[in-house]
């Protein structure tokens, strides 16, 4: 579910700004364009924690930045409610997913496109419904093997359908 909201909340340098609040398989995420923030860059944690606050804030699990990518279509930062730097997250991947393609920031006409993560690369497919918008996102990603002796990770295919 994604709804487009204007939010009244005051970012680190006191301005207003429109968020989308989304979600996937129990993941709640806000979800905001970088480029109509001005923001700096040690401020967004600092953001993460007043949107993420339950209590006082929008309340979600993490905040997931869009931005501009020199090396894919589109650049997704993450961080958790704590402010941490979350890296990536195949649930909140889904969703930078369905918000690039359905605001029409990245055109994909096949569904497919590669998106920019801390870790690197990952290549998803979104997958429209009868109305044109994503309703199912596929997510190849690394599945990391916490072996210490072990020297690389396996790909594991994901998919999750939105309702």
């Amino acid at each position: 579910c994604a709804l487009p909201i204007y939010s009244g909340m005051k970012s680190p340098v006191n301005a207003p700004f429109a968020f989308w609040k989304m979600h996937g398989a129990g993941n709640d995420f806000v979800v905001v364009e970088t480029e109509v923030l001005d923001v700096s860059d040690a401020e967004w944690g600092d953001l993460a924690i007043e949107v993420c606050d339950r209590h006082m804030g929008v309340g979600a699990d993490g905040l997931i930045l869009v931005q501009p990518s020199s090396v894919a279509d589109r650049k997704m930062r993450i961080f958790n409610a704590d402010g941490s730097d979350g890296e990536m997250c195949v649930n909140g991947i889904r969703c930078f997913t369905k918000f690039a393609i359905d605001r029409g920031l990245v055109a994909a006409p096949d569904g497919r496109m590669v998106v920019e993560t801390g870790p690197g690369l990952i290549p998803v497919h979104a997958f429209r419904g009868a109305d044109g918008t994503v309703e199912r996102v596929q997510v190849t990603a690394a599945v990391p093997n916490l072996d210490p002796a072990a020297s690389r990770s396996e790909e594991h295919t994901s998919e999750l359908q939105s309702h």
